[in-house]
């Protein structure tokens, strides 16, 4: 990667991993392009997105809901509060009058509740799924980027307790986000 954008990315204070990953490429394009960690791409992502109710700000919302929609499958059928909590977010993302930030924050919270709930029956995929949920749902309005990278890490550790493959889910957010922000720049 040329200097000037791997000093730019340096900046931002990756994890070290993700900065020695990047070093095997000649840009950031090209870093991303080939990138399967979905949860470093929303860590990115919030970095470079604006404050909340900008518009950056719901596309990364957005895409945080459409990874954390990959962990419902480890959800009980009749536990409803995490898919609650990503239509919220969702319906504010693509800004459907009624769903504020309040709203949101009420769903994060109640997908938190059933996180907490699966936790005390030992459902720790659930758990996580509902994690995941409020993570996503988070987004809006939670500034801090390893929060938000928490959308994609929860989806993989459900996948993980269901033992399913997690970096196999990792990939799947990653897919997911290059669909919906194909370009990066720093």
């Amino acid at each position: 990667m040329n200097s000037k954008e791997f000093q730019k990315l340096k900046n931002l204070r990756p994890c070290s991993e993700a900065l020695e990953y990047a070093k095997k490429f000649d840009t950031l394009q090209q870093t991303w392009n080939d990138c399967e960690h979905g949860d470093w791409m929303l860590w990115l992502l919030s970095k470079i997105c604006g404050q909340p109710r900008s518009q950056s700000r719901h596309e990364l919302v957005w895409i945080a809901c459409q990874c954390a929609r990959l962990s419902l499958q480890y959800v009980p059928k009749n536990e409803l509060r995490p898919l609650q909590a990503i239509e919220a977010a969702e319906g504010w993302s693509v800004k459907i009058p009624g769903f504020t930030l309040k709203k949101i924050k009420k769903n994060a919270d109640i997908a938190a509740d059933a996180a907490a709930d699966a936790n005390s029956a030992d459902a720790y995929d659930a758990a996580n799924a509902a994690y995941a949920a409020a993570a996503a749902a988070d987004a809006a309005y939670i500034v801090n980027p390893a929060y938000i990278a928490n959308a994609a890490i929860y989806v993989a550790d459900a996948a993980f307790y269901a033992y399913d493959a997690d970096k196999k889910i990792l990939k799947k957010c990653a897919d997911i986000i290059k669909i919906y922000h194909p370009i990066i720049k720093l």
